[in-house]
């Protein structure tokens, strides 16, 4: 893992870390995912949940995320249920799963801050992700490996929870930033 992260930051994600539970047959140890996942989140921020709140958080949002072909973003609006999710929160999450490329953590704060409501955090991990032929999370590669980078924005958490018709339309304004965003880089790389 490339340079290192302040202390009181490494004892908030183990906190987190510990109260992960291991998944049968998953691919990637979730407890070595939230190491990675919360690694550029500051203390502050790490502080506004329940390290119980947070490991459920990365603990969905790599479920979400273990299954995707390439190139095609993955989009999900939603407000966290206990039942269903593991754990809750008052705000609206919006979770994207891509490829990393560059201006897309910009371009998405773009489109929903163009919804006029404030976002409370955002988590952009890069990780790096091995995949089978079909888009099915095996690894979760070391530096060097023949993984991809792929960005995992994570809870654009709104301060206001949306309805099902708001996370329709952010889902589909996220989907189409995330495509347009991979269409240039593709002319920037074909105009190089």
């Amino acid at each position: 893992m490339p340079g290192t992260i302040p202390a009181a930051r490494q004892h908030l994600i183990d906190d987190i870390a510990r109260l992960t539970r291991p998944a049968r047959g998953a691919p990637v140890s979730l407890r070595d995912f939230v190491q990675v996942y919360y690694r550029g989140v500051g203390e502050d921020d790490l502080r506004l949940r329940a390290p119980a709140q947070f490991a459920a958080a990365a603990a969905g949002h790599l479920a979400f995320g273990s299954a995707r072909r390439p190139g095609e973003p993955k989009v999900r609006v939603f407000n966290p249920d206990l039942e269903r999710d593991g754990w809750e929160s008052p705000n609206t999450i919006v979770e994207v799963v891509t490829d990393d490329m560059p201006f897309l953590v910009d371009s998405l704060a773009v489109v929903l801050g163009d919804s006029r409501l404030p976002i409370q955090l955002m988590i952009h991990p890069v990780l790096r992700m091995v995949r089978d032929r079909r888009g099915k999370l095996v690894a979760s590669g070391e530096s060097g490996s023949d993984g991809r980078f792929e960005l995992a924005v994570a809870p654009g958490r709104y301060k206001v929870t949306i309805d099902s018709a708001g996370f329709r339309k952010h889902t589909r304004s996220v989907n189409v930033d995330a495509n347009g965003v991979a269409i240039l880089n593709v002319d920037m790389r074909e105009q190089k």
